[in-house]
């Protein structure tokens, strides 16, 4: 269906699109109700806590890995003063 030509062939046209444009929502929304499992509260509590937990490791490995940068550097141009 390149180019719709009659009246009806317009109507019936922007009425599928408009159909499928509808049936995207009403699928989206039977999913995220009926085929989504959602955490209770205590497993998104742990959850948290283990994301947290895990953004403080990283965050003192990178701390760590800066300092250490540092230290090399400073002790490297420190020799050409």
């Amino acid at each position: 269906m390149n180019s719709p030509d009659s009246y009806r062939e317009v109507k019936t046209y922007k009425t599928l699109k408009m159909s499928k444009f509808t049936k995207v929502f009403e699928n989206s929304y039977n999913e995220l109700m009926h085929k989504v499992t959602w955490p209770s509260w205590p497993e998104l509590q742990q959850s948290t806590i283990v994301v947290l937990i895990g953004f403080l490791i990283i965050t003192l490995i990178l701390f760590a890995m800066d300092g250490a940068a540092e230290f090399v550097f400073e002790t490297f141009y420190g020799l050409f003063k």
